[in-house]
């Protein structure tokens, strides 16, 4: 088959569509990943919260950077 620049331009075109579909897919991963640590730090910062109500001690941390 002789390849004509119309075939090349709709190859690359797909091949740009695959490359889409794959990043969109690897943020969405990002972000269901960061959503969900997101949830996890709320959840022990509540639980944090709730035992310094209770009278817990709290001792502060260094910074670290």
């Amino acid at each position: 088959m002789i390849s004509t620049p119309l075939m090349y331009l709709r190859s690359q075109h797909a091949t740009e569509q695959r490359e889409a579909r794959a990043t969109i897919a690897a943020y969405a991963n990002h972000i269901q990943t960061l959503s969900l640590r997101n949830a996890e730090l709320e959840a022990e910062n509540a639980t944090l919260r709730e035992a310094l109500g209770q009278g817990g001690t709290v001792a502060s941390l260094p910074v670290t950077r």
